[in-house]
């Protein structure tokens, strides 16, 4: 997933810029393997929940607390991240992501819908030339993805 660079900034200061392009040497996922987002030292990761290439990914976390908000226990996260890809009726390709997010306490939850929602909305697919998804639609309007064989 590709964001607004300024996003990462104001909401994610310590990760760097998105990739601007797609290795083919890390395009193997399997469920179980974990996928860093963010420096190391945030241990913030997404778990590989379900795979059924080319068209689910399901991802999990609960590992994105981090600094002081870590180690309190009063704060948790349950974070289900999903893609489902679909041929739509003109031969190309409908993708649907979905969210849910579980955190407690009250105030935290609050505080991520004033930030994180409001940015999600800036990057929802706009037309291509202004969205967070323009890569995504492009790859979409060229028919469905190809994957090497297992």
């Amino acid at each position: 997933m590709v964001t607004y660079r300024w996003v990462d900034l104001l909401l994610f200061p310590a990760s760097g810029p998105s990739a601007t392009r797609i290795l083919p040497a890390h395009q193997r996922l399997a469920v179980g393997d974990h996928i860093p987002d963010g420096p190391p030292e945030t241990a913030c990761h997404f778990t590989v929940r379900e795979l059924e290439p080319p068209s689910v990914l399901v991802l999990h976390s609960d590992s994105h607390l981090f600094g002081r908000l870590a180690d309190r226990e009063d704060v948790a996260m349950d974070w289900a991240w999903t893609w489902h890809l679909t041929a739509d009726a003109l031969g190309g390709t409908r993708v649907v992501q979905r969210n849910n997010l579980r955190l407690t306490p009250r105030w935290l939850h609050l505080a991520y819908v004033a930030t994180i929602v409001p940015a999600d909305f800036v990057m929802a697919p706009q037309p291509p030339a202004r969205s967070h998804a323009s890569g995504q639609h492009a790859s979409a309007r060229t028919g469905p993805a190809q994957h090497p064989a297992a």
